[in-house]
């Protein structure tokens, strides 16, 4: 579950952060469904409703350590997110030991949040109002854009990169500076799988 954003970025905009990452976006790229009908949790929605984020090609990748192909292409996406930010790797460490915590790399809904059902999602969770990969809650962002693995992604990198001297923390304070989770430390056990899916991907 996420805290407010402002608590972890002050009054900056994640939107204003992610425009200045990106600078000019690039368009939009036709992709089709990425949900995987033989995820472990049936969806609990199967179509989308209002307008989603764009989302860009991602170059399918084979699963390691365990992973299915839901997870390993929900990483995929998160790496794209911060290739397209061009920030360095570390960050899609952090990137995914958070979602790996969070939600076991699977895009969920929440009953608690009505317009998330109506999205492709790997499962749901019932965790507050917490939505998505990142289980972001409501002032992350829209719902569209809280279930896009990729525009999820962009908003927690864009309060990541505001955390002085990121780079240098160790990954699980990283997370932690951003989630401000009730189990500080929870992060800590997957960075070794987090870095195997990022080498992966390369």
């Amino acid at each position: 579950m996420l805290t407010s954003a402002e608590q972890q970025t002050g009054d900056v905009d994640i939107a204003d952060v992610i425009g200045w990452l990106l600078g000019a976006a690039p368009e939009p790229i036709e992709t089709g469904p990425s949900a995987d009908p033989a995820a472990d949790s049936a969806p609990a929605g199967s179509h989308s409703s209002g307008t989603t984020p764009p989302s860009f090609n991602v170059p399918a990748v084979q699963p390691v350590a365990g992973l299915g192909r839901v997870e390993m292409d929900n990483a995929a996406a998160i790496v794209a997110a911060g290739k397209q930010l061009n920030l360095p790797s570390r960050a899609y460490v952090v990137a995914i030991s958070t979602a790996l915590q969070e939600s076991r790399l699977r895009n969920l809904a929440n009953p608690n949040v009505p317009g998330s059902m109506d999205h492709p999602n790997e499962g749901v969770g019932y965790d507050y109002d917490s939505v998505g990969l990142f289980q972001q809650r409501p002032n992350w962002g829209t719902v569209d854009q809280l279930m896009d693995p990729q525009e999820s992604a962009r908003r927690f990198y864009a309060a990541l990169v505001q955390i002085p001297g990121w780079e240098q923390m160790a990954v699980t304070d990283a997370a932690q500076t951003v989630q401000q989770s009730a189990f500080p430390g929870a992060y800590a056990q997957h960075q070794w799988l987090a870095e195997q899916i990022v080498a992966a991907i390369g």
